[in-house]
């Protein structure tokens, strides 16, 4: 039978003083955080894959993505294709605007394709009940504002009537704003 020899602990020099009862409590709750079993998981299926989408992890782990309201003016460009870039992402949206137009934007259809035949539709008091986010993206006062939702404001250029390039800047900006939204 072997015996282990007993090492002193040395974690504090000398003159460190001991942690005070908040720096403990702190400490402690970040390697809770840290064993949290999803959480480790999600480590491990991170660690293991070369590439992973946010959906594969919820679909993993069965995790939700909040329902998201995507609400600017006319509901023909910036919204529509906010909607558009969370949902590939897996996510359940809406997109509406404060006065719709007619038809998306050809600028915007032309860039993505998949908008073209969209309707832009009114927002509804409905549409910001149904929704556990509220993306507002110029709509200013008209927006509905409903006690306990959260609302995040993207201060982004209307792409109606710009060229493709700048329409390929706004999407490409929307589209890491999207990635950056919140999976619960």
């Amino acid at each position: 039978m072997k015996t282990l020899a007993v090492l002193p602990v040395i974690c504090c020099g000398p003159a460190t003083e001991p942690l005070s009862e908040q720096e403990r409590d702190e400490l402690a709750a970040r390697f809770k955080a840290l064993a949290d079993p999803t959480r480790v998981a999600i480590v491990n299926r991170l660690a293991a894959a070369e590439e992973v989408c946010v959906c594969d992890l919820t679909e993993t782990f069965e995790l939700s993505q909040p329902t998201i309201l995507f609400v600017c003016r006319q509901n023909a460009g910036r919204s529509q294709m906010a909607q558009a870039l969370y949902e590939r992402r897996g996510g359940s949206a809406r997109s509406a605007g404060t006065t719709p137009a007619e038809h998306v934007h050809p600028e915007v259809a032309e860039l993505m394709p998949e908008l073209a035949d969209r309707v832009p539709k009114r927002l509804e008091q409905a549409d910001a009940e149904w929704a556990e986010v509220v993306v507002t993206m110029g709509c200013g006062d008209a927006c509905p504002v409903i006690p306990g939702k959260r609302y995040v404001d993207w201060d982004l250029q209307d792409p109606a009537g710009e060229d493709l390039e700048t329409v390929r800047r706004i999407r490409d900006e929307i589209e890491r704003r999207v990635a950056e939204l919140p999976v619960d």
